[in-house]
């Protein structure tokens, strides 16, 4: 499989997830702090990694300035490209 992370500056998420959610602004970063929380915790103990480490992943995606169906363009291009390159 292809190793993905996708991030974006924390106030980008803030508003995505405002939107998203119908919440207020604390409530989403309450809401991404968690989340956040409850991911790093996974990654720590099913696999004893720093789930930030970039070595971890074949493409890291900064969706800052992107939408997410860009970054899902990007990613579909990617498995396309890396399939290929396995096929050989």
């Amino acid at each position: 499989g292809l190793a993905v992370r996708v991030v974006a500056p924390f106030d980008v998420r803030v508003h995505r997830v405002m939107i998203q959610r119908s919440i207020s602004e604390k409530e989403a970063h309450r809401w991404i702090v968690e989340k956040d929380r409850q991911r790093k915790t996974y990654i720590r103990e099913h696999f004893h990694q720093d789930d930030t480490d970039p070595h971890l992943y074949d493409l890291v995606l900064n969706i800052g300035e992107s939408s997410l169906d860009e970054a899902a363009d990007v990613i579909v291009d990617a498995v396309r490209r890396w399939s290929v390159k396995l096929e050989r």
